[in-house]
């Protein structure tokens, strides 16, 4: 007979389910169905299936915040940092469906927890900053006004209805926001108005030192340029 599920297995399945399916399209009784459980284990957690989606999406945002602080720990490079740490936040919003992000949206305590995780990686991002801008990787920024201006536009991307209108998933649209961050943040290297880099072309996206800029695993290199358009048209008209 198999053994009972740890705690941990158990929250893994149950923000696995929330992930793909929300929360308001289920009822208790689905959720211990597609878990294989009793309802008393549920109850045992959380009292209504509100509180239990809340209290396995705040679960989720600490387990990000702090894999997000283990990446860079050791690392000297800090244009690998960066991106690194940026890389966390795109891979878990590809773990987003439009009914979990319609679902924390729909309460103040959702939105107030997306908040409160979204500002916690942005200050851990604004330390990375700078330490880059003093180590003369980064362009000498503002930390405080990058971090904020991330947040905020952060804050609109995950909108429901903006990713609609955009054609975008969270996932593209935070891919392109951190592509177009790091690509004013990076140090140009030397290159003249004639020469691209090795190995690009003209259009090619430039980051740290004439290197292309990141690619995010699963996102498309070609029409990176138009989808920033886009989303920057549709942060300034709304």
């Amino acid at each position: 007979m198999k053994s009972r599920r740890t705690e941990e297995e158990f929250m893994e399945e149950l923000a696995a389910l929330f992930l793909a399916q929300g929360v308001s399209a289920l009822t208790v009784a689905d959720i211990a169905a597609r878990l294989r459980c009793s309802r008393r284990r549920i109850y045992a957690l959380a009292a209504t299936k509100e509180e239990l989606f809340l209290l396995v999406a705040r679960r989720l945002f600490d387990i990000l915040v702090r894999e997000g602080h283990e990446v860079v720990k050791g690392e000297s490079d800090l244009s690998v940092a960066i991106t690194a740490y940026l890389g966390v936040g795109a891979r878990a919003s590809a773990r987003i469906s439009v009914a979990y992000l319609a679902d924390l949206d729909a309460s103040e305590k959702g939105r107030q927890l997306f908040d409160d995780y979204q500002l916690a990686r942005l200050r851990g991002m604004e330390h990375l900053i700078d330490e880059g801008v003093a180590r003369g990787h980064f362009a000498s920024h503002n930390s405080r006004l990058v971090a904020e201006s991330l947040l905020g536009a952060a804050q609109r991307l995950r909108r429901p209805r903006f990713l609609a209108e955009a054609g975008l998933t969270l996932e593209q649209a935070f891919q392109e926001l951190y592509t177009l961050v790091l690509d004013g943040l990076l140090v140009k290297g030397p290159r003249t108005a004639t020469e691209p880099a090795a190995g690009q072309g003209l259009d090619a996206p430039v980051g740290l030192a004439g290197h292309a800029a990141p690619v995010w695993p699963g996102s498309q290199a070609g029409g990176a340029a138009e989808q920033v358009e886009r989303i920057l048209e549709k942060m300034t008209t709304r």
